[in-house]
């Protein structure tokens, strides 16, 4: 599975706005779909822990603010700053390993 093409950036966007890149996609984008696909892919090898996934999916897929997010978890924002921070290095190394 190739990842070249992408950068953190790029899968962290794609990711955030997957919903409307699919209402796109579904107008005939097929390279969207792929892009979809990938992104989500890059997350599974990733392989987050389920904790981290559950603050990486409040705060990008549900576009929660790091003060939100800890307070519906009942930790600090700090705490969730970290946990993306750790998300963001294991999606980064996903990347590294497929160049």
């Amino acid at each position: 599975m190739g990842y070249s093409n992408y950068t953190l950036e790029s899968i962290l966007f794609i990711i955030r706005n997957k919903e409307s890149l699919m209402s796109e996609a579904e107008l005939g984008s097929i390279d969207l779909i792929g892009m979809v696909l990938d992104a989500e892919d890059v997350l599974v090898k990733a392989n987050l822990t389920k904790r981290q996934l559950e603050i990486f999916t409040l705060y990008y897929r549900a576009d929660h603010t790091l003060a939100t997010v800890g307070e519906q978890l009942g930790i600090t924002h700090q705490a969730v700053a970290d946990a993306i921070n750790q998300s963001k290095k294991k999606i980064q190394r996903v990347l590294e390993e497929d160049m």
